[in-house]
């Protein structure tokens, strides 16, 4: 979850980042580049170079960040998720979101889509719950 005074601004730099990446002529042969970046950056799908040019906007950004972290355990995801994806995904979703939807008027949430799981309805149960 990431925290800036002026969002907007962060995420007009950001696509102009990315569109600048797409349209590099170093970079716009590289196949992850056309295939990922013109799509959306992501980490493990982008090459070094797309990577560095993010971690260099990002370092030169004025914002919080939070995230949970969670160890690939099988014994526990057996034990406490019956071995099921989609249920482990809302336990960290709402453990993110815990003790912080109170704190502001508005929160935009993305999400990449995992399996056929519809993320929207585990931020509406953990919502209805702090109402």
């Amino acid at each position: 979850m990431k925290k800036t005074k002026d969002p907007k601004d962060f995420r007009k730099g950001l696509l102009a980042l990315q569109s600048e990446l797409v349209n590099d002529d170093y970079l716009k042969d590289i196949p992850s580049v056309n295939k990922c970046t013109s799509k959306m950056l992501h980490a493990c799908m982008d090459c070094p170079e797309v990577r560095e040019k993010v971690y260099k906007f990002l370092k030169s950004q004025k914002f919080s960040f939070q995230c949970i972290v969670a160890r690939k355990n099988l014994e526990l995801f057996r034990k406490k998720f019956d071995l099921k994806e989609a249920r482990i995904y809302k336990y960290l979703v709402t453990k993110l979101l815990e003790n912080r939807l109170h704190l502001y008027s508005e929160i935009d949430c993305y999400f990449s889509s995992m399996g056929n799981l519809d993320s929207s309805t585990c931020i509406r149960k953990r919502r209805i719950q702090i109402l």
